[in-house]
């Protein structure tokens, strides 16, 4: 009997590991001056999967839902580098934390700004998530790391 209640405690305790929380995987992250930007996937509690950009401010811009979309949308953000100042582009966006992202979808504003004398382009990401405004910059060398780490990756893990 004793050994019937081991077996079923341990068969317990490793259904419920499985059934953890959403999980997240970091894919690359680059340091960029005082903070560091991310892309990582993440696992929702409902199954889906999302590939996202994490900014300073605790909100995470939705790359899209395979591994394709997300390379594809990263592609897109390096592009905006080469637009003129005031283009901007829209992306969901989400708040929560790095661990836990809300399940209420926001909106993120990524602009084309000019900064400096030497005009020098950034992206400026304005985000409304939670009720929350927040604002995180981005250089060009940062999006072109992720996108290489990223294309990287989907070479490794490819959609199937």
């Amino acid at each position: 009997m004793k050994r019937f209640a081991v077996i079923l405690a341990l068969v317990a305790m490793t259904f419920g590991a499985f059934a953890q929380a959403p999980a997240k995987r970091s894919i690359a992250s680059v340091e960029e001056g005082d903070y560091k930007v991310e892309v990582f996937a993440y696992d929702h509690e409902d199954g889906t999967r999302g590939y996202y950009i994490g900014l300073p401010s605790d909100a995470f811009l939705l790359l899209g839902s395979n591994v394709n979309d997300a390379v594809s949308s990263m592609k897109q953000v390096l592009a905006l580098f080469d637009a003129p100042a005031g283009d901007s582009r829209k992306y969901v966006a989400f708040g929560g934390t790095s661990k836990q992202l809300s399940e209420e979808a926001g909106t993120a504003n990524v602009s084309v700004e000019k900064k400096g004398a030497a005009r020098k382009t950034q992206l400026r990401i304005s985000c409304k998530c939670d009720g929350k405004s927040s604002v995180a910059t981005m250089q060009k060398d940062t999006a072109k790391m992720l996108l290489k780490f990223l294309t990287s990756y989907q070479k490794r893990h490819p959609d199937r």
